[in-house]
Protein backbone atom coordinates (compact mmCIF):
# COMPACT_ATOMS: atom_id res chain seq x y z
CA UNK A 1 0.00 0.00 0.00
CA UNK A 2 0.90 3.34 -0.48
CA UNK A 3 -0.43 6.57 1.42
CA UNK A 4 -0.96 9.78 -0.82
CA UNK A 5 -1.45 12.70 1.61
CA UNK A 6 -1.14 16.39 1.28
CA UNK A 7 1.12 17.53 3.99
CA UNK A 8 4.23 15.27 4.96
CA UNK A 9 4.51 13.11 7.88
CA UNK A 10 7.88 12.69 8.48
CA UNK A 11 9.88 15.21 10.68
CA UNK A 12 11.86 17.10 7.91
CA UNK A 13 13.69 20.35 9.15
CA UNK A 14 11.81 23.36 8.07
CA UNK A 15 13.82 26.23 8.94
CA UNK A 16 15.04 26.42 5.23
CA UNK A 17 11.79 26.92 3.38
CA UNK A 18 11.06 30.41 2.81
CA UNK A 19 7.32 30.28 4.44
CA UNK A 20 8.12 27.58 6.79
CA UNK A 21 10.48 29.20 8.42
CA UNK A 22 8.01 31.82 9.96
CA UNK A 23 4.94 29.37 10.61
CA UNK A 24 6.64 25.59 11.46
CA UNK A 25 3.25 24.85 12.75
CA UNK A 26 1.51 25.01 8.92
CA UNK A 27 4.56 22.74 7.56
CA UNK A 28 3.86 18.98 8.65
CA UNK A 29 0.85 16.92 9.75
CA UNK A 30 -0.20 17.61 12.86
CA UNK A 31 -0.88 13.89 14.07
CA UNK A 32 1.83 12.35 11.74
CA UNK A 33 3.87 10.46 14.60
CA UNK A 34 0.04 8.70 15.94
CA UNK A 35 -0.53 8.09 11.42
CA UNK A 36 3.40 6.70 11.45
CA UNK A 37 2.31 4.23 14.09
CA UNK A 38 -1.07 2.88 12.27
CA UNK A 39 1.31 2.82 9.77
CA UNK A 40 3.81 0.56 11.56
CA UNK A 41 1.11 -1.68 13.05
CA UNK A 42 -0.83 -2.60 9.58
CA UNK A 43 2.92 -3.47 8.24
CA UNK A 44 1.22 -2.86 4.82
CA UNK A 45 2.47 0.87 3.89
CA UNK A 46 5.15 0.58 1.68
CA UNK A 47 5.38 4.51 1.03
CA UNK A 48 4.19 8.07 1.97
CA UNK A 49 4.30 10.56 -0.58
CA UNK A 50 3.28 14.03 0.44
CA UNK A 51 3.48 17.59 -1.24
CA UNK A 52 2.52 20.69 0.06
CA UNK A 53 6.43 21.51 1.29
CA UNK A 54 6.72 22.56 -2.59
CA UNK A 55 10.58 20.89 -2.53
CA UNK A 56 12.04 17.20 -2.60
CA UNK A 57 12.70 15.54 0.35
CA UNK A 58 13.13 11.72 1.55
CA UNK A 59 13.66 10.06 5.08
CA UNK A 60 12.93 6.37 6.26
CA UNK A 61 11.54 6.32 10.04
CA UNK A 62 11.31 2.79 11.45
CA UNK A 63 11.20 1.02 7.52
CA UNK A 64 8.99 3.09 6.27
CA UNK A 65 10.20 5.99 3.43
CA UNK A 66 8.14 9.61 3.66
CA UNK A 67 8.92 11.39 0.04
CA UNK A 68 7.80 14.66 -0.54
CA UNK A 69 8.01 16.18 -3.79
CA UNK A 70 7.94 19.11 -5.67
CA UNK A 71 5.41 20.87 -6.90
CA UNK A 72 3.79 21.71 -10.21
CA UNK A 73 3.60 25.04 -9.89
CA UNK A 74 5.46 26.49 -7.25
CA UNK A 75 8.64 28.72 -8.64
CA UNK A 76 10.16 29.52 -5.28
CA UNK A 77 13.09 27.00 -6.29
CA UNK A 78 13.35 27.32 -9.78
CA UNK A 79 14.57 30.37 -10.80
CA UNK A 80 10.95 32.08 -10.93
CA UNK A 81 9.37 29.80 -13.41
CA UNK A 82 6.83 26.87 -12.49
CA UNK A 83 8.88 23.56 -11.51
CA UNK A 84 6.46 21.71 -13.42
CA UNK A 85 7.06 18.41 -11.28
CA UNK A 86 5.70 15.01 -11.30
CA UNK A 87 6.68 11.90 -9.77
CA UNK A 88 6.83 8.37 -11.18
CA UNK A 89 6.34 5.83 -8.39
CA UNK A 90 7.18 2.20 -8.84
CA UNK A 91 6.83 -0.62 -6.92
CA UNK A 92 8.64 -4.02 -7.20
CA UNK A 93 6.91 -7.21 -6.00
CA UNK A 94 9.79 -7.63 -3.71
CA UNK A 95 8.60 -4.47 -1.71
CA UNK A 96 11.30 -2.29 -3.48
CA UNK A 97 10.23 1.48 -4.07
CA UNK A 98 11.42 3.59 -6.78
CA UNK A 99 10.15 7.53 -7.08
CA UNK A 100 11.29 9.45 -10.45
CA UNK A 101 10.78 13.31 -9.87
CA UNK A 102 11.00 15.00 -13.34
CA UNK A 103 10.77 19.14 -13.86
CA UNK A 104 12.53 21.49 -12.26
CA UNK A 105 13.85 20.17 -9.39
CA UNK A 106 14.30 16.29 -10.60
CA UNK A 107 15.21 13.57 -7.82
CA UNK A 108 15.41 10.07 -7.82
CA UNK A 109 14.65 8.04 -4.76
CA UNK A 110 14.87 4.14 -4.43
CA UNK A 111 14.25 1.83 -1.03
CA UNK A 112 15.45 -0.52 -0.07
Amino acid sequence: MVVFCHHPLDEQVCSPHWYFRTHPTHALAVHRERARALFARSGRVRAVLSGHMRWNHTEVIEGSPCITVESLVDCSFTNRQPAGGFSEVLLEEGGRVEVRVRGGLPMEFTYP
